[in-house]
């Protein structure tokens, strides 16, 4: 299989292309496509990376990220430890098994360069470069468009009003659509040779790995329906379901240091949901077009939550190129139409969103605006599908390369302004940064204040770094803290029929050594959880949903609990096995061309 980089006949929906030595032509055009997509994304960012080291998101749900790589940075730079649990909220909380935490991406460790704050900036610019460049190519490679059309594609697609809303709004766990473009090619270039499932796990990996709940769900729905319409084609239907297998065996293996604590987090925190909600066309017309996104009937979410503005013009130049793929491109006309329907909801009891939400997993998913990115990627391919194709015509009546070419350019630039402008884009909410967060002598929980705990909760963030916690509780699942935890400074474990003599504690333990006169009980103060182990007697959860570990013999003891998800061994074995089977399957070439 030759670079991404070469640009195909695309004869077919899923065209291989011809075997070429790689060039210094094609690291040359890599390397500019890498430099204007990063260029375009932060220009995108302008107002977030002002300021980059110096200031910090804050509002909405940027409290719950900013405390998990805040937890996360501690437990690794102060207490050598693997992220696992954080006590240092709803009086302690799971990591591991969070799915949207991010925590466990590669880029991640940019937190040990630059500090938390500007690395979570530069993954929200280096995930929207990656959607720019992975667009363009998408577009190249898949439809056979020139540069105009590819061009055109990108900035549909990687300047939607739908990242920065989110990002706005808070939701860093959205990122992961802008991988997209990548899965696609990965899985057209699967069907003809299966040594690229191995790149379709990655990607979804990373998808997870990057906290991307709602986004591994809905590109598995992408590679289903790409699937199904490319098997209509009973050639292609060997290849398609060879893909499907090899790359869901693949991603079950790479992923499971993921997907085996997140499916124990959903089995035992469960969120089903009825509020399916529902759309017209003319809203989410309205939504595509108009840069104040309109509420939907139910008006059930904030307006941040049904935004994807492209611009009448992305969406008229889409709604032609739509035309034009009837014509041996029809997998972009089923793609979008498909993502429509979803992103209507629930406007009928057999509507697809509907049906969609009967189905395991998908019954805890709310907001089917959300599918208007979907939407998005196929419109943009269009969009790019119907410039090449005018570009082509201007060529062919002015006998010119350079002046349609030109205006393509025009075009494609008026575009980018327009969905780049202030008003779409906002300002990250942001403010100075606070001073360092001075450790406190001891740890003890914060009791949560009254009804209104945002200004709490975004104080919060600090708690890792003061070595305070606090019992107010907003987590992705349906999460509470211990009713029987106590707050204020004073010892952290009750001790039944004796004296605590020292307590310490690391981000995943807590340790006490007691003095019993027989044997008794300790109850410390922490939530308690299925995987807490201890060294002495046994760990329970008592009548108040506290740790408590009982049978603790009489006389001087050191007891250590310790926090021990019974799924992180297993889904690392089962991870490195995946990365072998991965390499071995790229390397040994299993994929020769059907």
């Amino acid at each position: 299989m030759p670079p991404l980089l070469k640009v195909p006949d695309a004869r077919s929906p899923g065209a291989a292309l011809p075997r070429r030595a790689r060039s210094g032509g094609t690291v040359f055009r890599g390397l500019c496509i890498a430099v204007a997509s990063l260029t375009g994304a932060l220009a995108f960012w302008r107002d977030m990376v002002r300021d980059w080291d110096r200031t910090e998101m804050l509002g909405t749900d940027w409290f719950l990220f900013r405390h998990q790589w805040e937890a996360a940075y501690v437990a690794v730079t102060r207490y050598s430890e693997i992220p696992l649990w954080d006590p240092w909220k709803c009086g302690g909380i799971f990591l591991l098994g969070d799915p949207v935490a991010q925590i466990y991406s590669p880029l991640f460790l940019l937190a040990f360069l630059l500090g938390t704050v500007s690395a979570l900036k530069l993954t929200i610019v280096l995930n929207t470069a990656a959607g720019i460049a992975g667009m363009y190519l998408c577009c190249r490679r898949l439809l056979g468009v020139g540069w105009e059309g590819a061009a055109l594609g990108a900035v549909v697609f990687g300047a939607s009003s739908f990242f920065s809303l989110h990002v706005l709004a808070g939701h860093p766990c959205f990122l992961p659509y802008y991988l997209l473009p990548w899965l696609l090619m990965a899985w057209r270039a699967a069907i003809d040779e299966v040594k690229w499932a191995a790149a379709i796990a990655m990607v979804l990996t990373m998808t997870i790995a990057e906290g991307g709940a709602y986004p591994l769900a809905h590109l598995w729905l992408v590679l289903i329906l790409d699937g199904v319409t490319l098997a209509t084609d009973l050639r292609r239907l060997r290849g398609v379901v060879v893909a499907w297998l090899v790359s869901g065996v693949l991603f079950a293996l790479v992923g499971a240091f993921r997907l085996l604590p997140i499916l124990e987090t959903v089995g035992r925190f469960p969120r089903p949901t009825d509020d399916l909600d529902a759309a017209t066309l003319m809203q989410v017309y309205s939504n595509l077009t108009e840069r104040a996104s309109t509420l939907v009937p139910s008006g059930r979410y904030p307006l941040g939550e049904y935004g994807g503005f492209i611009g009448p013009w992305g969406v008229l130049i889409g709604g032609l190129g739509l035309l034009l793929a009837l014509r041996g491109r029809r997998w972009v006309v089923v793609g979008a139409t498909f993502f429509l329907l979803l992103t209507l909801g629930d406007f009928s009891r057999f509507a697809p969103w509907s049906l969609l939400h009967m189905l395991p997993g998908f019954g805890s998913m709310r907001v089917p605006s959300r599918f208007i990115i979907l939407l998005t990627f196929y419109l943009a391919l269009a969009a790019g599908l119907a410039l090449d194709r005018a570009v082509a015509v201007g060529r062919a009546l002015l006998r010119s390369r350079v002046v349609p070419s030109v205006l393509a350019l025009l075009v494609v630039g008026g575009i980018a302004c327009q969905m780049g402008s202030e008003d779409v884009i906002g300002e990250v909410h942001y403010e100075p940064i606070h001073p360092q967060a001075t450790e406190e002598p001891e740890f003890y929980l914060v009791p949560a204040p009254g009804p209104d705990e945002s200004a709490f909760l975004e104080e919060g963030i600090h708690f890792p770094a003061r070595g305070v916690g606090q019992v107010a509780c907003v987590a992705g699942t349906p999460y509470y803290p211990a009713p029987g935890l106590w707050t204020g400074p004073g010892p952290q474990v009750r001790v039944e029929s004796g004296r605590l003599n020292a307590f310490s504690m690391t981000a995943n333990t807590a340790t006490a050594d007691v003095t019993l006169a027989s044997e008794g009980d300790l109850t410390f103060n922490r939530t308690w959880a299925p995987d807490w182990v201890s060294n002495v007697g046994r760990v329970e959860a008592d009548a108040l949903g506290r740790v408590v570990v009982r049978g603790v013999p009489a006389g001087s003891s050191q007891v250590r609990i310790s926090y021990a998800p019974r799924e992180l061994m297993p889904g690392l074995l089962l991870s490195v096995l995946g990365v072998a089977g991965c390499v071995a399957l790229w390397a040994g070439g299993a994929g020769a061309r059907r």
